[in-house]
């Protein structure tokens, strides 16, 4: 029980919070907040119990996250979201294998990685939306409006950027369940 706890409110809660801020801040989403986090915190516990450190942990948690969001704001959710969701995991991801691998000690890399986490989101609060409507302006196709990057080099940019997140973690979770 007290691994149990440990681990939702070091591991978890914070992964929850700083997704579902990243999502509310990219999307500036003003109604439903707590309804979204609630249910993205029951996606988490229910993908992590199923595919405990496997690629289709991310796989199925974007998939599902995406489905709430849907069911939640409608019209106001795109396709382009699917990426907007990664990239949070990404960042997530990234970090805490560099927390991990820098550390020696897992619980001390833990917590100053979920810190590092919360305070990177509200210093860049701001600036996450900007970096959405950029990337949605640019996601859409436009042949009027000459623009630096074609929304077709946008999109396999995503593309090939979701696919190397999926590849990476796949190696790590092997390493972490060959060595954990």
């Amino acid at each position: 029980m007290n691994n149990f706890l440990m681990s939702f409110f070091l591991g978890i809660l914070p992964d929850v919070i700083f997704l579902s801020l990243f999502i509310i801040f990219a999307k500036s989403i003003k109604t439903k907040r707590t309804i979204l986090f609630i249910l993205l915190l029951i996606d988490y516990i229910a993908t992590l119990i199923i595919y405990r450190y496997q690629t289709l942990f991310y796989i199925l948690f974007i998939i599902i996250e995406y489905i709430i969001l849907k069911i939640l704001y409608k019209k106001d959710i795109e396709l382009i979201d699917s990426f907007v969701i990664t990239f949070p995991f990404l960042i997530l991801f990234l970090t805490s294998c560099l927390y991990y691998f820098l550390i020696p000690n897992y619980m001390i890399a833990c917590i100053i990685h979920k810190i590092t986490l919360l305070l990177l989101i509200f210093l860049v609060k701001n600036k996450i939306n900007i970096a959405y409507k950029k990337y949605k302006h640019f996601w859409n196709r436009n042949k009027k409006e000459v623009r630096k990057i074609k929304s077709i080099t946008l999109r396999n940019i995503s593309l090939i950027l979701m696919y190397i997140f999926i590849f990476l973690s796949d190696l790590v979770c092997i390493y972490i369940m060959n060595v954990g």
